[in-house]
Protein backbone atom coordinates (compact mmCIF):
# COMPACT_ATOMS: atom_id res chain seq x y z
CA UNK A 1 0.00 0.00 0.00
CA UNK A 2 2.81 2.36 0.91
CA UNK A 3 4.59 1.61 -2.39
CA UNK A 4 1.44 2.37 -4.35
CA UNK A 5 1.00 5.71 -2.61
CA UNK A 6 4.60 6.64 -3.43
CA UNK A 7 4.13 5.66 -7.07
CA UNK A 8 0.90 7.66 -7.35
CA UNK A 9 2.57 10.68 -5.79
CA UNK A 10 5.42 10.43 -8.30
CA UNK A 11 2.93 10.24 -11.15
CA UNK A 12 1.14 13.34 -9.88
CA UNK A 13 4.44 15.24 -9.66
CA UNK A 14 5.41 14.31 -13.20
CA UNK A 15 1.98 15.31 -14.52
CA UNK A 16 2.25 18.62 -12.69
CA UNK A 17 5.69 19.24 -14.23
CA UNK A 18 4.30 18.72 -17.74
CA UNK A 19 1.32 21.01 -17.07
CA UNK A 20 3.64 23.69 -15.66
CA UNK A 21 5.85 23.63 -18.76
CA UNK A 22 2.79 23.88 -21.01
CA UNK A 23 1.54 26.85 -19.00
CA UNK A 24 4.92 28.59 -19.31
CA UNK A 25 4.82 28.15 -23.10
CA UNK A 26 1.32 29.68 -23.20
CA UNK A 27 2.52 32.61 -21.09
CA UNK A 28 5.42 33.18 -23.49
CA UNK A 29 3.04 33.37 -26.45
CA UNK A 30 0.73 35.74 -24.55
CA UNK A 31 3.56 38.10 -23.55
CA UNK A 32 5.01 38.14 -27.07
CA UNK A 33 1.58 38.99 -28.51
CA UNK A 34 0.99 41.67 -25.86
CA UNK A 35 4.32 43.34 -26.61
CA UNK A 36 3.69 43.17 -30.33
CA UNK A 37 0.24 44.74 -29.93
CA UNK A 38 1.43 47.47 -27.57
CA UNK A 39 0.77 50.89 -29.11
CA UNK A 40 4.00 52.37 -30.35
CA UNK A 41 2.52 55.27 -32.22
CA UNK A 42 3.67 57.59 -29.44
CA UNK A 43 7.10 57.41 -31.07
CA UNK A 44 5.54 59.06 -34.11
CA UNK A 45 4.12 61.87 -31.96
CA UNK A 46 7.46 63.38 -30.87
CA UNK A 47 7.41 67.15 -31.04
CA UNK A 48 8.76 68.40 -34.30
CA UNK A 49 8.86 71.63 -36.27
CA UNK A 50 5.98 72.28 -38.60
CA UNK A 51 7.85 71.81 -41.88
CA UNK A 52 4.80 70.82 -43.95
CA UNK A 53 3.78 73.30 -46.62
CA UNK A 54 0.40 73.81 -48.28
CA UNK A 55 1.63 71.77 -51.25
CA UNK A 56 2.48 68.91 -48.88
CA UNK A 57 -1.04 69.01 -47.44
CA UNK A 58 -2.62 68.92 -50.91
CA UNK A 59 -0.49 65.91 -51.89
CA UNK A 60 -1.30 64.07 -48.67
CA UNK A 61 -5.04 64.68 -49.05
CA UNK A 62 -4.94 63.37 -52.62
CA UNK A 63 -3.07 60.23 -51.57
CA UNK A 64 -5.35 59.64 -48.56
CA UNK A 65 -8.38 59.90 -50.83
CA UNK A 66 -6.88 57.17 -53.05
CA UNK A 67 -6.32 54.60 -50.28
CA UNK A 68 -9.85 53.15 -50.15
CA UNK A 69 -9.86 52.82 -53.95
CA UNK A 70 -6.49 51.05 -53.86
CA UNK A 71 -7.75 48.73 -51.11
CA UNK A 72 -10.77 47.77 -53.24
CA UNK A 73 -8.38 46.70 -56.02
CA UNK A 74 -6.41 44.27 -53.81
CA UNK A 75 -7.76 40.93 -55.08
CA UNK A 76 -7.76 42.07 -58.70
CA UNK A 77 -4.17 43.31 -58.47
CA UNK A 78 -2.84 40.03 -57.08
CA UNK A 79 -4.71 38.02 -59.70
CA UNK A 80 -3.33 40.21 -62.46
CA UNK A 81 0.28 40.07 -61.22
CA UNK A 82 0.27 36.27 -61.47
CA UNK A 83 0.62 35.34 -57.80
CA UNK A 84 0.12 31.63 -57.18
CA UNK A 85 -3.29 30.83 -55.69
CA UNK A 86 -1.87 28.22 -53.29
CA UNK A 87 1.90 28.86 -53.06
CA UNK A 88 4.00 26.11 -51.50
CA UNK A 89 7.12 28.15 -50.69
CA UNK A 90 8.48 31.69 -50.57
CA UNK A 91 9.48 33.28 -53.85
CA UNK A 92 10.13 36.67 -55.46
CA UNK A 93 9.57 38.19 -58.89
CA UNK A 94 11.12 41.42 -60.11
CA UNK A 95 11.74 44.23 -60.13
CA UNK A 96 10.46 43.77 -63.69
CA UNK A 97 10.18 46.54 -66.27
CA UNK A 98 6.77 46.68 -68.00
CA UNK A 99 4.64 49.01 -70.08
CA UNK A 100 1.01 49.80 -69.29
CA UNK A 101 -0.07 51.52 -72.49
CA UNK A 102 2.20 54.53 -72.88
CA UNK A 103 3.27 54.40 -69.23
CA UNK A 104 6.45 52.63 -68.17
CA UNK A 105 6.21 50.88 -64.81
CA UNK A 106 8.28 48.56 -62.64
CA UNK A 107 6.56 45.72 -60.75
CA UNK A 108 7.84 43.70 -57.82
CA UNK A 109 6.17 40.70 -56.15
CA UNK A 110 7.16 38.95 -52.91
CA UNK A 111 5.54 35.87 -51.35
CA UNK A 112 6.95 34.99 -47.94
CA UNK A 113 6.08 32.22 -45.45
CA UNK A 114 6.79 33.01 -41.78
CA UNK A 115 6.69 30.80 -38.64
CA UNK A 116 4.47 33.14 -36.62
CA UNK A 117 0.80 33.06 -35.80
CA UNK A 118 -1.47 35.17 -37.99
CA UNK A 119 -2.16 37.69 -35.19
CA UNK A 120 1.50 38.10 -34.23
CA UNK A 121 2.59 38.48 -37.85
CA UNK A 122 -0.03 41.18 -38.52
CA UNK A 123 1.04 43.23 -35.52
CA UNK A 124 4.78 42.88 -36.10
CA UNK A 125 4.44 43.56 -39.81
CA UNK A 126 2.56 46.81 -39.19
CA UNK A 127 5.13 47.93 -36.62
CA UNK A 128 8.01 47.16 -38.99
CA UNK A 129 6.36 49.27 -41.70
CA UNK A 130 5.92 52.16 -39.27
CA UNK A 131 9.57 51.77 -38.30
CA UNK A 132 10.61 53.12 -41.71
CA UNK A 133 9.28 56.50 -40.55
CA UNK A 134 10.67 56.47 -37.01
CA UNK A 135 13.81 58.17 -38.27
CA UNK A 136 15.23 61.65 -38.15
CA UNK A 137 14.15 64.32 -40.62
CA UNK A 138 10.56 63.19 -40.81
CA UNK A 139 7.41 65.29 -40.55
CA UNK A 140 4.01 63.80 -39.84
CA UNK A 141 0.73 65.00 -41.34
CA UNK A 142 -1.83 64.88 -38.54
CA UNK A 143 -5.11 65.45 -40.38
CA UNK A 144 -5.94 61.80 -41.05
CA UNK A 145 -9.03 59.74 -40.35
CA UNK A 146 -8.51 56.65 -38.18
CA UNK A 147 -5.01 57.66 -37.00
CA UNK A 148 -4.48 54.27 -35.30
CA UNK A 149 -4.49 52.55 -38.70
CA UNK A 150 -3.33 55.40 -40.96
CA UNK A 151 -0.06 57.31 -41.26
CA UNK A 152 1.01 60.17 -43.54
CA UNK A 153 4.66 61.19 -43.38
CA UNK A 154 7.16 63.36 -45.22
CA UNK A 155 10.64 61.88 -44.88
CA UNK A 156 14.04 63.21 -45.94
CA UNK A 157 16.91 60.83 -46.78
CA UNK A 158 20.51 61.87 -47.36
CA UNK A 159 22.29 58.52 -47.82
CA UNK A 160 23.52 57.39 -50.25
CA UNK A 161 21.80 60.18 -52.22
CA UNK A 162 19.41 62.98 -51.31
CA UNK A 163 15.74 62.00 -51.62
CA UNK A 164 12.43 63.34 -50.35
CA UNK A 165 9.51 60.96 -49.78
CA UNK A 166 5.81 61.63 -49.20
CA UNK A 167 3.97 58.49 -48.13
CA UNK A 168 0.49 57.61 -46.85
CA UNK A 169 -0.30 54.14 -45.57
CA UNK A 170 -3.34 52.42 -44.09
CA UNK A 171 -4.13 48.95 -42.80
CA UNK A 172 -7.46 47.14 -43.08
CA UNK A 173 -8.22 44.31 -40.62
CA UNK A 174 -10.46 41.55 -41.98
CA UNK A 175 -11.62 38.26 -40.45
CA UNK A 176 -8.92 36.08 -41.99
CA UNK A 177 -6.39 38.57 -43.33
CA UNK A 178 -4.81 41.99 -42.92
CA UNK A 179 -4.35 44.27 -45.93
CA UNK A 180 -1.93 47.22 -45.94
CA UNK A 181 -1.98 49.66 -48.88
CA UNK A 182 0.13 52.72 -49.53
CA UNK A 183 0.88 55.55 -51.96
CA UNK A 184 4.29 57.19 -52.04
CA UNK A 185 6.05 59.80 -54.13
CA UNK A 186 9.86 59.87 -54.03
CA UNK A 187 11.64 62.95 -55.37
CA UNK A 188 15.34 63.09 -56.19
CA UNK A 189 17.30 66.00 -54.73
CA UNK A 190 20.64 67.52 -55.70
CA UNK A 191 22.15 65.61 -58.63
CA UNK A 192 18.92 63.62 -58.96
CA UNK A 193 16.66 66.69 -59.04
CA UNK A 194 13.70 66.15 -61.36
CA UNK A 195 13.66 62.35 -60.95
CA UNK A 196 10.46 61.01 -59.39
CA UNK A 197 9.05 57.60 -58.56
CA UNK A 198 5.31 57.21 -57.98
CA UNK A 199 4.70 54.08 -55.91
CA UNK A 200 1.56 52.08 -55.10
CA UNK A 201 1.76 49.03 -52.86
CA UNK A 202 -0.38 46.22 -51.46
CA UNK A 203 0.57 43.80 -48.68
CA UNK A 204 -1.73 40.93 -47.64
CA UNK A 205 -1.08 38.84 -44.53
CA UNK A 206 -3.18 35.68 -44.11
CA UNK A 207 -3.02 32.28 -42.38
CA UNK A 208 -1.34 29.50 -44.34
CA UNK A 209 -4.25 27.57 -45.91
CA UNK A 210 -1.95 24.59 -46.50
CA UNK A 211 -1.11 24.18 -42.81
CA UNK A 212 -2.21 20.68 -41.90
CA UNK A 213 -1.54 20.42 -38.15
CA UNK A 214 -0.25 22.33 -35.14
CA UNK A 215 3.31 21.16 -35.76
CA UNK A 216 3.58 22.99 -39.08
CA UNK A 217 6.19 25.74 -38.89
CA UNK A 218 5.17 28.13 -41.67
CA UNK A 219 1.87 29.28 -40.21
CA UNK A 220 1.36 32.58 -42.07
CA UNK A 221 1.77 33.86 -45.64
CA UNK A 222 2.70 37.44 -46.61
CA UNK A 223 2.10 38.63 -50.19
CA UNK A 224 3.46 42.02 -51.26
CA UNK A 225 3.07 43.68 -54.65
CA UNK A 226 4.53 47.10 -55.46
CA UNK A 227 4.23 49.10 -58.68
CA UNK A 228 6.63 51.97 -59.37
CA UNK A 229 6.07 54.55 -62.11
CA UNK A 230 9.32 56.47 -62.81
CA UNK A 231 9.11 60.08 -64.04
CA UNK A 232 11.55 62.79 -65.07
CA UNK A 233 9.63 66.03 -64.64
CA UNK A 234 12.68 68.23 -65.27
CA UNK A 235 13.17 66.74 -68.74
CA UNK A 236 16.90 66.59 -68.20
CA UNK A 237 19.36 63.81 -67.51
CA UNK A 238 20.30 63.19 -63.88
CA UNK A 239 23.85 62.15 -64.61
CA UNK A 240 23.86 58.55 -65.78
CA UNK A 241 20.67 57.62 -63.89
CA UNK A 242 17.50 56.97 -65.88
CA UNK A 243 13.98 56.42 -64.54
CA UNK A 244 14.40 52.66 -64.17
CA UNK A 245 17.71 53.01 -62.32
CA UNK A 246 16.29 55.71 -60.07
CA UNK A 247 13.32 53.50 -59.17
CA UNK A 248 15.64 50.58 -58.40
CA UNK A 249 17.63 52.92 -56.18
CA UNK A 250 14.44 53.91 -54.36
CA UNK A 251 13.47 50.26 -53.93
CA UNK A 252 16.89 49.09 -52.74
CA UNK A 253 17.87 52.02 -50.53
CA UNK A 254 14.69 53.49 -49.11
CA UNK A 255 11.78 51.17 -49.69
CA UNK A 256 11.28 47.58 -48.76
CA UNK A 257 8.47 47.06 -46.34
CA UNK A 258 9.48 43.46 -45.65
CA UNK A 259 12.97 44.66 -44.67
CA UNK A 260 14.18 46.82 -41.81
CA UNK A 261 17.59 47.97 -40.70
CA UNK A 262 19.80 45.72 -38.58
CA UNK A 263 19.45 47.88 -35.47
CA UNK A 264 15.69 47.26 -35.42
CA UNK A 265 16.22 43.53 -36.00
CA UNK A 266 18.71 43.27 -33.14
CA UNK A 267 16.35 45.21 -30.88
CA UNK A 268 13.47 42.90 -31.73
CA UNK A 269 15.56 39.81 -30.99
CA UNK A 270 16.76 41.32 -27.69
CA UNK A 271 13.16 42.16 -26.79
CA UNK A 272 12.16 38.55 -27.41
CA UNK A 273 15.05 37.23 -25.33
CA UNK A 274 14.17 39.58 -22.46
CA UNK A 275 10.85 37.76 -22.06
CA UNK A 276 12.57 34.68 -20.56
CA UNK A 277 13.52 36.03 -17.11
CA UNK A 278 10.31 38.08 -16.86
CA UNK A 279 8.10 34.99 -16.80
CA UNK A 280 10.44 32.60 -15.05
CA UNK A 281 11.38 30.58 -18.10
CA UNK A 282 14.49 28.42 -17.52
CA UNK A 283 17.48 29.33 -19.64
CA UNK A 284 17.66 27.07 -22.68
CA UNK A 285 21.01 25.65 -21.53
CA UNK A 286 19.40 24.45 -18.28
CA UNK A 287 16.58 22.40 -19.85
CA UNK A 288 18.60 19.15 -20.30
CA UNK A 289 20.02 19.54 -16.77
CA UNK A 290 16.50 19.77 -15.35
CA UNK A 291 15.53 16.56 -17.13
CA UNK A 292 18.57 14.73 -15.73
CA UNK A 293 17.96 16.15 -12.25
CA UNK A 294 14.40 14.82 -12.32
CA UNK A 295 15.78 11.50 -13.54
CA UNK A 296 18.28 11.31 -10.65
CA UNK A 297 15.59 12.11 -8.10
CA UNK A 298 13.28 9.51 -9.57
CA UNK A 299 16.08 6.91 -9.57
CA UNK A 300 16.87 7.62 -5.91
CA UNK A 301 13.22 7.33 -4.90
CA UNK A 302 12.87 4.12 -6.91
CA UNK A 303 15.90 2.63 -5.13
CA UNK A 304 14.34 3.56 -1.79
CA UNK A 305 11.07 1.90 -2.78
CA UNK A 306 12.85 -1.29 -3.86
CA UNK A 307 14.89 -1.34 -0.65
CA UNK A 308 11.69 -1.07 1.38
CA UNK A 309 10.14 -3.97 -0.51
CA UNK A 310 13.31 -6.05 -0.17
CA UNK A 311 13.34 -5.62 3.62
CA UNK A 312 9.81 -7.02 3.85
CA UNK A 313 10.77 -10.18 2.00
CA UNK A 314 12.63 -13.20 3.36
CA UNK A 315 15.06 -15.82 2.05
CA UNK A 316 14.48 -16.72 -1.59
CA UNK A 317 12.10 -13.81 -2.06
CA UNK A 318 14.88 -11.37 -1.23
CA UNK A 319 17.21 -13.01 -3.73
CA UNK A 320 14.55 -12.93 -6.43
CA UNK A 321 13.67 -9.31 -5.66
CA UNK A 322 17.35 -8.33 -5.69
CA UNK A 323 17.75 -9.77 -9.18
CA UNK A 324 14.71 -7.89 -10.36
CA UNK A 325 15.97 -4.72 -8.76
CA UNK A 326 19.34 -5.14 -10.45
CA UNK A 327 17.56 -5.60 -13.78
CA UNK A 328 15.46 -2.49 -13.33
CA UNK A 329 18.38 -0.42 -12.04
CA UNK A 330 20.41 -1.43 -15.09
CA UNK A 331 17.52 -0.39 -17.31
CA UNK A 332 17.19 2.97 -15.57
CA UNK A 333 20.93 3.61 -15.74
CA UNK A 334 20.90 2.84 -19.46
CA UNK A 335 18.07 5.31 -19.90
CA UNK A 336 20.02 7.87 -17.89
CA UNK A 337 23.01 7.35 -20.19
CA UNK A 338 20.72 7.90 -23.17
CA UNK A 339 19.47 11.13 -21.60
CA UNK A 340 23.05 12.30 -21.12
CA UNK A 341 23.77 11.65 -24.79
CA UNK A 342 20.62 13.56 -25.72
CA UNK A 343 21.73 16.38 -23.44
CA UNK A 344 25.04 16.57 -25.28
CA UNK A 345 23.27 16.73 -28.65
CA UNK A 346 20.88 19.43 -27.38
CA UNK A 347 23.75 21.51 -26.04
CA UNK A 348 25.45 21.34 -29.43
CA UNK A 349 22.24 22.53 -31.07
CA UNK A 350 21.91 25.36 -28.55
CA UNK A 351 25.50 26.43 -29.11
CA UNK A 352 24.86 26.52 -32.86
CA UNK A 353 21.78 28.69 -32.26
CA UNK A 354 23.80 31.03 -30.05
CA UNK A 355 26.47 31.35 -32.72
CA UNK A 356 23.75 32.15 -35.26
CA UNK A 357 22.28 34.76 -32.91
CA UNK A 358 25.67 36.42 -32.41
CA UNK A 359 26.22 36.41 -36.16
CA UNK A 360 22.87 38.16 -36.73
CA UNK A 361 23.67 40.78 -34.09
CA UNK A 362 27.14 41.36 -35.49
CA UNK A 363 25.58 42.38 -38.80
CA UNK A 364 24.54 45.67 -37.14
CA UNK A 365 27.89 47.17 -38.19
CA UNK A 366 26.97 46.80 -41.85
CA UNK A 367 25.05 49.50 -43.70
CA UNK A 368 22.98 47.18 -45.87
CA UNK A 369 19.44 46.18 -44.87
CA UNK A 370 18.66 42.65 -43.69
CA UNK A 371 15.45 40.77 -44.46
CA UNK A 372 13.57 40.88 -41.18
CA UNK A 373 11.20 38.04 -41.81
CA UNK A 374 13.87 35.72 -43.21
CA UNK A 375 16.18 36.27 -40.22
CA UNK A 376 13.42 35.95 -37.64
CA UNK A 377 11.91 32.99 -39.48
CA UNK A 378 15.24 31.17 -39.34
CA UNK A 379 15.66 31.89 -35.64
CA UNK A 380 12.09 30.97 -34.74
CA UNK A 381 12.22 27.81 -36.84
CA UNK A 382 15.38 26.63 -35.09
CA UNK A 383 14.00 27.51 -31.66
CA UNK A 384 10.70 25.80 -32.30
CA UNK A 385 12.34 22.63 -33.64
CA UNK A 386 14.58 22.43 -30.57
CA UNK A 387 11.64 23.11 -28.23
CA UNK A 388 9.51 20.43 -29.90
CA UNK A 389 12.36 17.94 -29.72
CA UNK A 390 12.91 18.72 -26.02
CA UNK A 391 9.21 18.31 -25.34
CA UNK A 392 9.13 14.96 -27.12
CA UNK A 393 12.15 13.73 -25.20
CA UNK A 394 10.76 14.95 -21.89
CA UNK A 395 7.45 13.24 -22.61
CA UNK A 396 9.23 10.01 -23.56
CA UNK A 397 11.35 10.18 -20.38
CA UNK A 398 8.25 10.74 -18.24
CA UNK A 399 6.40 7.85 -19.88
CA UNK A 400 9.39 5.56 -19.31
CA UNK A 401 9.61 6.57 -15.65
CA UNK A 402 5.89 6.06 -15.10
CA UNK A 403 6.09 2.62 -16.72
CA UNK A 404 9.03 1.65 -14.49
CA UNK A 405 7.21 2.84 -11.38
CA UNK A 406 4.08 0.90 -12.35
CA UNK A 407 6.13 -2.26 -12.89
CA UNK A 408 7.86 -1.81 -9.53
CA UNK A 409 4.55 -1.20 -7.85
CA UNK A 410 3.14 -4.39 -9.37
CA UNK A 411 6.21 -6.31 -8.21
CA UNK A 412 5.86 -4.86 -4.70
CA UNK A 413 2.17 -5.77 -4.62
CA UNK A 414 2.86 -9.35 -5.66
CA UNK A 415 5.67 -9.64 -3.11
CA UNK A 416 3.38 -8.27 -0.41
CA UNK A 417 0.64 -10.76 -1.37
CA UNK A 418 3.15 -13.62 -1.28
CA UNK A 419 4.40 -12.54 2.14
CA UNK A 420 0.83 -12.36 3.44
CA UNK A 421 0.14 -15.85 2.05
CA UNK A 422 3.23 -17.28 3.74
CA UNK A 423 2.25 -15.74 7.06
CA UNK A 424 -1.19 -17.35 6.79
Amino acid sequence: MEGRLVAEEQQRKLKHAVETRAKVMEEIAAVVKERSDAPKRDQLAIEQKNELSADDAVLFEEFLHDLDVIYAQTDEVFRACGVEEMPQMSYRQGPERKCDGDTECIDKLDVLFVPFSFEQTCSTMWQSMLHVYRQRNRFQYGHVADPYNTVAVKQEFDKPVDMLVHCVMRRYIEAERMVVVWRALTQGEGELFGMHSDETGWCVVRPNDEELDDTSLMRTVMQTFVRFVPMNVANRSAGHVDGFQFTKLVNNVIWSFTYVDEAFLAGLLDDYESLEPSIGLPHEDSAPDLILTDSDELLAETDALLASVARSESGAQKTKAAKRRLKYETKIKNERKTLQEEEKALLEQLQEMQRTRKKVKSLGDKSSAVPLWKAIATRQMEGRVVAQEQQKRLKRAIENRVKVIEEMHEMARKSSDESAGNEL
